[in-house]
């Protein structure tokens, strides 16, 4: 079962607003919940929508929690892109993803032993970057986005980055935009053709009282 369509946005998945994603989830939702199948993919996809829609109305976006949940994602998520939702995604917005390429800031290395030097030695990802959109190597261009967007996460929400910095607003800028872009195209995925996948345990599963 599929809900794959022909529709003008579906070029470009970051055009797609909460209320369409999730009123084309319904008929396979209502199917699957028909017959009680993916319990724990009917509840990612509610989640995930739920979260969604606080992002279109605070103009902000989250990241995956670890680097290995990051690697186990997009090593799943990319097979499961049939339609070529994130590879559009990725092209779409490839200006935006080199600018996160090339900020060093963002770049774990340097973090080690922050100087000129080692920016300048952070300097060769951007190039490899390039390298990666001629291969074609969508899967290594996501990955390597999402280790960025997860480590300026983690700087937030672990107090190691002052609130409402002016150091930081470009790179917080940049990856939220970026998440903004890669969501809807990870939830067409799921609705679309990963629904029936197998995504691991389901973490804090809702519990009747």
């Amino acid at each position: 079962m599929s809900n794959v369509g022909s529709s003008a946005s579906d070029a470009h998945p970051d055009a797609w607003t909460v209320h369409q994603l999730r009123g084309r989830w319904k008929p396979t939702k209502n199917h699957l919940s028909e017959t009680n199948d993916r319990p724990e993919i009917r509840i990612r996809i509610h989640r995930c929508c739920s979260w969604l829609q606080r992002v279109e109305a605070l103009d902000a976006a989250g990241a995956p929690n670890t680097d290995d949940a990051i690697d186990q994602f997009v090593d799943q998520i990319m097979p499961a892109d049939q339609s070529g939702h994130v590879r559009s995604a990725l092209d779409e917005h490839k200006k935006l993803a080199m600018a996160l390429f090339d900020n060093s800031y963002l770049n774990r290395y340097f973090w080690k032993d922050p100087s000129k030097q080692r920016a300048r030695k952070t300097e060769k990802v951007k190039f490899d970057a390039q390298a990666w959109y001629v291969q074609g190597d969508y899967t290594l261009i996501l990955s390597r986005l999402l280790e960025r967007i997860h480590f300026l996460r983690c700087q937030l929400v672990h107090g190691a980055s002052t609130h409402n910095s002016k150091l930081n607003r470009t790179a917080v800028q940049h990856c939220s935009t970026m998440l903004g872009h890669l969501l809807p195209a990870f939830l067409l995925v799921l609705i679309d053709h990963g629904y029936a996948e197998d995504w691991g345990a389901l973490c804090y599963p809702p519990l009747a009282d």
